[in-house]
């Protein structure tokens, strides 16, 4: 009985060991598994934080687009009325349609009512002289 007592004695410190060690285990692998979540959650954060900054980016980059974009098509439709002014201008010089292209002429620089209608009546004026001078 003594020997069944001290190989029941050594069983106990046998199992205490192991389960001191597991304990031990346990508390190692919760520790290292906090770690690893801290780590994981500080990589996550600066993952985060490149992320926001790289759409901060692409905004500034779309916004910058977007308004070279509106300055072109304005540039582009500029460009336009002004080759088109030019050639109006040009045909109207030239005595080419005089009495439309005055009128062309005041819509695309945008007289108001009274200098319309002054226009016209000073153009339809020099017709009627031209025409009694025999040029027109």
């Amino acid at each position: 009985s003594v020997q069944t007592s001290d190989i029941n004695l050594e069983v106990l410190e046998t199992e205490n060991q192991l389960a001191t060690k597991a304990v031990e285990s346990g508390a190692m692998s919760l520790d290292m598994v906090r770690r690893q979540l801290t780590a994981v959650t500080h990589h996550l954060n600066e993952q985060q934080r490149q992320h926001r900054q790289e759409v901060a980016e692409l905004q500034r980059l779309l916004t910058i687009h977007n308004h070279k974009k509106t300055f072109m098509e304005t540039d582009l439709e500029d460009c336009t009325e002004m080759e088109y002014l030019r050639n109006v201008l040009y045909e109207y010089m030239m005595g080419k349609e005089p009495l439309v292209l005055a009128k062309v002429l005041a819509a695309i620089v945008k007289f108001d009512a009274n200098q319309i209608k002054s226009v016209i009546s000073k153009e339809e004026q020099r017709i009627t002289l031209l025409g009694h001078l025999g040029f027109g």
